[in-house]
């Protein structure tokens, strides 16, 4: 398989939403500016578990109490830290340490959490497809077209 196929299979924006709205909560919470921090999250492949960084822009540490409270807050949107750092050093002509919050999270299928432990009758197939047919649009039902009738001849 070729790098370029694996690149473009990949959903980058796939939890931007998730990660301004991190972002935005820690900038309201803790009276940053725009440009104080940005937030990344992306998807193990092939797990049902994702990642993320919290990359703060300050020159300098937080105040160990702020930290705490940075790190409780994150842990209370449901996020697991996996590391952090507070701490800030500069090293000229080679890189800037920055503090930063490293976390994991568990991706939760909405349609798989329906339909993973108990039989599913024909109408709660319908509500999964028409599920699918409003996230996804013609592309699903251009995939996988649901026959005339169908739907009358399992009832």
């Amino acid at each position: 398989m070729k790098l370029s196929k694996v690149i473009l299979e990949q959903d980058y924006n796939k939890f931007k939403s998730q990660a301004d709205e991190l972002a935005q909560e820690l900038r309201d919470t803790y009276n940053m500016g725009r440009y104080d921090l940005y937030v990344t999250m992306g998807q193990y492949a092939g797990r049902d578990k994702g990642f993320g960084k919290v990359h703060f822009q300050k020159d300098g540490t937080f105040p160990e109490a702020e930290w705490l409270n940075m790190k409780n807050f994150i842990k209370a949107k449901g996020y697991k830290i996996t590391a952090d750092e507070n701490y800030y050093e500069v090293d000229p002509g080679e890189r800037t340490y920055k503090p930063y919050f490293n976390f994991e999270f568990d991706i939760v299928d909405e349609i798989k959490e329906e339909t993973e432990y108990s039989p599913i009758t024909p109408d709660q197939a319908f509500a999964i497809y028409d599920k699918l047919v409003s996230k996804l649009g013609d592309a699903f039902t251009d995939e996988y077209p649901l026959k005339s009738g169908f739907y009358h001849d399992i009832k």
